[in-house]
């Protein structure tokens, strides 16, 4: 009885696949093989109805351009950390998809089941029209955000707040002009405007600057010195107008047979040796052992804190 329950399933399972295999060989011939063009964009959508199906496609032909550029971040590494960059891909990857395409041609649709399967196309050419528009638009954002940092009384508050916008914009157009190449389209007017505002990011990035004073926790100070970094200042300046101090106290004392140290660090912004807003961070340490493991433990959590911030602290500092 069991080889021959073992038996059924087995032929249940062969005519099963036997069945997917005719159903799939009865698919459309389109479906399979995609048209190709050397003036149009075509792609298969699939899902639960044809409206969907459709819209799938549409972002098919878009993500077909997004895996066609390069993915990679142009900027000067002293504008960009790596993680940055990543950011500015994933969300230039995303606006590519995002993009609405309104010409588009349904040529064919097919339904199997409950599953439908659409086939559009879109020409270059008009496709390429979308992303100029885009590019226009962001070009003039860039230009307008330039010219107002001429009026703001500190570039430093300025490049702290409206760097990763600027950067995303930038990144942004790098694409969009990558993607007009890969449409075979005139590109020129728009890598030289690409060129001649990275020019100008450069020339803000260089002197825009932020110098931590030595502090006698070498660890504590090189914390804030690469959070200066990870902003896209400077932070080797040592004639800097802008400046940071670092002033700590620590309290010890014994609670329930620890011995606990409350760090409290006074963080000043200054401007020519003058300071212009302040920020405390407290942190606490413990050990059963000595104060001396206690105090350490203080600073290497205030400094993990420090690490970790993602810059906070240098925007508090600024916007007060």
């Amino acid at each position: 009885m069991i080889k021959v329950r073992v038996l059924v399933k087995a032929l249940l399972s062969a005519a099963i696949i036997l069945f997917a295999h005719t159903s799939r060989a009865e698919l459309p011939e389109w479906i399979l093989f995609p048209p190709s063009s050397d003036t149009e964009l075509f792609a298969i959508g699939e899902g639960k109805s044809l409206q969907q199906a459709n819209d799938i496609a549409l972002k098919n032909i878009l993500g077909q351009l997004r895996t066609r550029i390069s993915g990679g971040f142009s900027q000067q590494q002293s504008l960009v950390n790596d993680a940055f960059a990543e950011y500015i891909n994933q969300s230039v990857s995303s606006s590519i998809e995002s993009l609405p395409i309104s010409q588009y041609k349904k040529l064919k649709n097919h339904q199997e089941d409950d599953t439908f399967f659409s086939l559009v196309s879109v020409e270059k050419a008009q496709l390429a029209d979308t992303f100029r528009s885009e590019l226009t638009s962001n070009f003039y954002q860039l230009s307008k955000a330039l010219r107002q940092q001429n009026a703001v009384a500190s570039k430093l508050e300025w490049w702290v707040q409206n760097k990763p916008q600027l950067l995303e914009q930038f990144g942004t157009n790098l694409r969009y002009i990558e993607v007009l190449d890969v449409l075979s389209q005139p590109t020129d007017k728009y890598k030289t405007l690409l060129s001649q505002i990275e020019t100008q990011l450069n020339d803000i990035q260089s002197n825009v600057c932020l110098y931590v004073q030595p502090h006698k926790n070498e660890n504590l100070s090189l914390a804030f010195r690469q959070l200066v970094l990870s902003q896209g200042l400077n932070a080797d300046n040592k004639g800097c107008e802008f400046t940071l101090t670092l002033t700590d106290k620590i309290k010890l004392q014994e609670l329930f047979k620890q011995h606990v140290a409350s760090l409290s660090l006074d963080v000043k912004l200054n401007k020519n040796k003058q300071p212009i807003a302040s920020e405390i961070v407290n942190e606490s340490g413990r050990s059963i052992q000595s104060q001396a493991n206690a105090r350490e433990a203080a600073y290497q959590r205030l400094i993990t804190k420090i690490e970790s911030d993602d810059g906070a602290i240098l925007t508090s500092l600024l916007t007060q």
